[in-house]
């Protein structure tokens, strides 16, 4: 059990693939308040996953590459615990099984990984911070029982969000994919449900998510928006006016992400359409989602690059002159975030979850309306200093939302929260206490 008396935060942050490239335990070490990152699998400059992933390079080059970034420049190695062993055998297990048989994988490994952390505990740590729907409730449960503060990051809309907007594309869009892709969202959304309510507070990056909470019934003062940070180092701006050595070429709109509905790629192809023949190109980049006949249905107004390797991504945003992002239900898309630090005007929905200013940095109307983001992207098009000057605009608003911000942020809010929680807890003579519930609601008892 922890004291009450000693309110300095000490984070065990559980830390599931390389999420937001480690930024957030990043950012806890920078603050001074993390304990321990659990992660299963990071590979350290002499750990045996750099060796195992060397190995893996030789057969799976792509795989190799992702298995050997998967590590943190300025994170303390001596920090991370890891349960690699256990993340091969699930991989492994999870290239046979379709979308939804490997979402039941997830979770059966999911409730796997909290009984083998509930078993082992968390060290000295009083917080346990984690990402949403990476983690199983029974380990929150189990940490607020044990007078920890329990912090999560909703790391998109709420599944009931997600999934009647999902319903809304598979209706209006039925041959471009595959409806197994989104029928796991509802037991995706209890499991929500149950992890919101043995939650002391939730974190998101952006208001769009956050209203969604509210929607869902969490109470607003257990929600703060804190945007996710971007080393805009590796994002350098670039100028994109014509000079003598680099002449004027076609506009290009891209995009950068996975390629399917919920991302609005039928939004982004019907904008291209409707700009056919005005010397616009239009270039999406990144796996691909949508059915193969819908793909060569549109390759005369859409060239589709597919999967590139990350180091390229930089090279694609170089080439860009707009990014048109209609996204359906995002939380806050780095890729948006990322094109704004290399100085891209960005055309966005509200459903992108994004910093961008709507006249300052692009501009943001709804996903399907189509006539708006043609006008969009039409005005940018016909005036390179426009672009020019929203770009600027938009590399300076990313470059806001630094590791160093984002620690500053997280520190004050996890210190405030320990300390509301020890006077609650100095004045009823006990640590711990209930679990805060959605409004109207107790938390459940999990049977796990």
């Amino acid at each position: 059990m922890q004291q009450s008396g000693n309110h300095q935060p000490r984070v065990a942050f559980i830390q599931n693939g390389s999420r937001l490239h480690y930024a957030v335990p990043l950012a806890l070490q920078r603050a001074g308040m993390l304990d321990r990152v659990y992660t299963e699998w990071y590979c350290g400059e002499r750990s045996a996953e750099r060796w195992v992933s060397k190995l893996v390079s030789l057969v799976k080059p792509d795989l190799g590459r992702r298995m050997l970034h998967r590590r943190c420049e300025g994170l303390d190695e001596s920090k991370v615990v890891r349960r690699s062993t256990f993340t091969l055998l699930m991989h492994q297990r999870r290239a046979r099984r379709s979308l939804k048989g490997r979402f039941h994988l997830l979770l059966a490994g999911m409730e796997k990984f909290a009984r083998l952390s509930t078993a082992q505990g968390f060290g000295d740590a009083n917080v346990l911070m984690a990402f949403m729907r990476e983690n199983h409730p029974l380990l929150f449960e189990w940490a607020r029982a044990r007078g920890m503060l329990t912090v999560a990051d909703q790391i998109i809309a709420p599944a009931t969000i997600e999934h009647a907007e999902m319903t809304e594309q598979f209706r209006r869009w039925p041959d471009w994919q595959r409806a197994e892709w989104f029928d796991y969202l509802p037991q995706v959304a209890e499991i929500e449900r149950q992890t919101w309510a043995v939650l002391d507070h939730i974190t998101c990056a952006s208001d769009y998510v956050k209203q969604g909470l509210l929607r869902e019934g969490v109470a607003e003062e257990r929600v703060s928006v804190l945007p996710y940070p971007l080393d805009v180092q590796g994002y350098p701006f670039f100028d994109r006016r014509p000079t003598p050595a680099a002449p004027a070429r076609p506009v290009t709109v891209g995009f950068v992400g996975h390629l399917h509905l919920r991302k609005g790629i039928p939004y982004f192809c019907e904008v291209a359409k409707r700009l056919r023949g005005r010397g616009i190109r239009f270039v999406l980049v990144g796996p691909m989602y949508i059915e193969p006949s819908v793909v060569e249905a549109h390759r005369d107004v859409v060239e589709i690059v597919g999967p590139v390797p990350r180091p390229q991504v930089l090279d694609w945003l170089r080439k860009f002159d707009v990014l048109l992002f209609p996204s359906t239900c995002e939380g806050s898309s780095s890729a948006v975030t990322e094109a704004m630090a290399s100085g891209l005007p960005v055309v966005c929905s509200p459903n992108s979850g994004s910093v961008v200013r709507h006249g300052t940095d692009g501009f943001i109307t709804p996903y399907d309306n189509v006539e708006a983001m043609a006008g969009y992207i039409e005005q940018l098009a016909a005036d390179a200093q426009l672009r020019h000057d929203m770009g600027l605009s938009a590399s300076r608003r990313a470059a806001e939302f630094t590791v160093d911000r984002y620690s500053h942020d997280i520190a004050s809010l996890l210190s405030r929260l320990m300390a509301e929680r020890g006077k609650r807890a100095d004045g009823a003579g006990a640590g711990g206490g209930a679990a805060p519930a959605l409004r109207g609601e107790k938390p459940q008892r999990l049977a796990v």
